[in-house]
């Protein structure tokens, strides 16, 4: 994340978040998956990416029905 949070490119800084998120989650960190997946979404609606932002809200949701 070092390296993607230096950019201003926050399609591709939400797309790390949202890779590691699923990182997480398959390391039985939910806590943290769930931080790094509403970091993407806090991004996703900064640029507008509408779609995006959606897909973020359902694997939040995920990640909800998963604790």
């Amino acid at each position: 994340m070092t390296l993607a949070g230096a950019t201003d490119f926050l399609n591709h800084r939400a797309d790390a978040l949202l890779d590691l998120s699923h990182v997480l989650e398959a390391s039985r960190r939910g806590g943290e998956a769930v931080t790094a997946a509403a970091e993407a979404l806090r991004l996703y609606e900064a640029k507008g990416n509408v779609i995006s932002a959606a897909a973020t809200r359902l694997r939040l949701d995920e990640l909800g029905k998963r604790k």
